[in-house]
């Protein structure tokens, strides 16, 4: 995702809204891993997690961690975007477990969420793992980080494409909202709105608005959610969809 911060610096000198849970908390990944004891097997662990009601397997030594009806209340989000994962009834998935060896792996995207589930697994395990160690990374650094190995095929931080697309391009709509009424280098140092006040403005607003389609589409493949976004909505803003062919 380290392309998407660099659009934001080169492009449009915009940052991206922060992100935040259904719950209100911005996004902060929690990955703890519990070693698992010796003598213990998986399959002792799996029989307790099996019985916990919110606790829903998807697979062998797999589980999503489910909201309740408690959970389920509304918050104050606050400014930018929301996100998070469901399953395909709606409930919410508010982390998840997975047997990985002689390590249990919990995740969660905020510290709420990440201090819950541990106090859950501790209540339900205490006696079959050992002291956890836990990860801490922001959005941020995960962006900044770019590209890593493949994901598991239930990874928490593996976005199907369709929930990143979305994400994507809330995020620039969100930015490009904002750029529309802040300088521009390129446009002289007046905003967009301000530069197509003018006949040369216009113009120079055109050839601004070609450049970010432009570097949009040489993001790698035609399904990229930058390749896919489109600027229309801002060429009609600013008056000036005459001036796109």
């Amino acid at each position: 995702m380290v392309w998407l911060s660099d659009h934001f610096e080169q492009a449009a000198n915009a940052k991206p809204p922060r992100v935040r849970n259904t719950d209100g908390d911005e996004l902060m990944f929690h990955t703890t891993r519990f070693p698992v004891l010796k003598g213990i097997r998986q399959k002792d662990i799996a029989d307790r997690l099996n019985r916990v009601d919110t606790l829903s397997p998807a697979g062998a030594k797999f589980w999503n961690w489910l909201e309740t009806p408690v959970d389920n209340q509304p918050a104050e989000r606050g400014d930018g975007l929301t996100f998070d994962s469901t399953m395909d009834d709606g409930i919410r998935v508010l982390g998840t477990v997975e047997l990985m060896g002689r390590t249990l792996l919990f995740s969660a995207n905020s510290p709420a969420r990440a201090q819950k589930g541990m106090a859950l697994l501790q209540g339900i395990l205490g006696d079959l793992l050992g002291p956890p160690l836990t990860e801490i990374q922001t959005l941020d650094q995960m962006m900044a980080e770019g590209p890593s190995e493949p994901a598991e095929p239930h990874d928490e931080l593996d976005l199907p494409p369709e929930v990143m697309t979305r994400l994507v391009h809330d995020t620039l709509d969100k930015a490009y909202r904002k750029t529309l009424d802040e300088p521009v280098d390129t446009l002289g140092g007046l905003t967009p709105r301000q530069a197509v006040k003018t006949a040369a403005g216009r113009r120079k607003a055109a050839e601004w608005l070609k450049y970010l389609e432009n570097r949009s589409a040489q993001h790698n493949g035609p399904d990229d959610p930058m390749a896919t976004y489109s600027f229309l909505w801002m060429w009609e803003t600013l008056g000036i969809a005459d001036l796109r062919r």
